[in-house]
Formats: structure tokens, C-alpha cells, sequence
């Protein structure tokens, strides 16, 4: 993903979402869980002793959230891709949205 957005083919704001989540599911999940912080088992009582080897702890988190983020991406394409095939044009009227509600008048 970091080589589409090198040559121009991403948007930035698909980097942004995808740095965001990652911060999401880093600080929300992440860090939480495989620290043990706030009830969570720690990871050397939850992994296997050969994941463990692998994979360091301090990085299994990076990894995951990483991992994690980039699903919140495709699922980002996803909805673009179904929006894309087949527009919203039948249902919601969205450019009313923005406007103030109309009033009656009391002239006779």
C-alpha cells in the first residue's frame, strides 16, 4: 500500500484513514491486550511458545495493528467499489439536507 501511495496512485486520504486506524486498533486493542493493561492476559500467558519465537513480543503488536488497519482499509474499498457499481440515486434525496426547513406563512 506504501508503494501505491509513493507513486501517486492513493490518495492521501487513504494513508490518513489508514494511519488513523492503526492508531485505533493500537492504542484501543492492541496495547491493551497483549500487555495484559486493564484485566487482559498477558502475551507469554496466551501464545503458543512458537509464535512467541517468531514473532518478539514488541513487535507481534505493531504487526497486528498493522494488519488490523488494513482491513479497516478494505473495507473502505469495499464500500467505495459497491458505491461505484450501483449509486445511491433511488432512496435518499441527500442535497436537502442542507437546507433550512421551510416555513408556512401566515399571510391570508
Amino acid at each position: 500500500m506504501l508503494a501505491l501511495y509513493l507513486f501517486g496512485r492513493l490518495p492521501k486520504w487513504v494513508m490518513a484513514v489508514y494511519g488513523y486506524a492503526f492508531a485505533i486498533c493500537a492504542i484501543g486493542w492492541e496495547i491493551w491486550y497483549t500487555y495484559g493493561l486493564v484485566g487482559g492476559l498477558p502475551v507469554n500467558e496466551r501464545r503458543a511458545p512458537a509464535i512467541s519465537e517468531a514473532i518478539p513480543l514488541h513487535l507481534n503488536w505493531v504487526l497486528t495493528s498493522l494488519f488490523d488497519a488494513s482491513i479497516c482499509v478494505i473495507a473502505l474499498y469495499l464500500v467505495w467499489l459497491r458505491r461505484e457499481l450501483r449509486p445511491m440515486s433511488a432512496g435518499l434525496d441527500l442535497s436537502t439536507l442542507n437546507r433550512a426547513p421551510r416555513t408556512e406563512s401566515s399571510e391570508p
